[in-house]
């Protein structure tokens, strides 16, 4: 059955294509503090997970493997930033 996103934003990440990702390491900044979202990105296994992450500044690893993800606003955004540090390699951890 396919999987259906209600989603706020679509983005892609800065990570080359075609390369074998196994994770994004990404900084996140969302305002204000007392707000909340929900990053959206397809796993190794062909589903599609998310992570919740509050309001402030956070250095996640995202364990997807493709670099678009979905942003889904869930109280009082104002604004989320996401930019790429890196990525993980799947066939080649320390080398991406």
């Amino acid at each position: 059955m396919a999987q259906h996103i209600d989603f706020d934003k679509e983005l892609l990440l800065s990570v080359p294509e075609g390369a074998d990702i196994e994770a994004i390491l990404v900084d996140v900044d969302i305002k204000p503090l007392n707000g909340m979202c929900l990053i959206f990105g397809l796993m190794a296994d062909g589903h599609t997970k998310f992570l919740r992450l509050r309001g402030g500044h956070h250095q996640v690893r995202l364990p997807f493997v493709h670099r678009k993800v979905y942003l889904k606003y869930l109280r009082h955004v104002d604004e989320v930033r996401i930019g790429t540090i890196g990525h993980i390699d799947r066939l080649h951890p320390n080398h991406a």
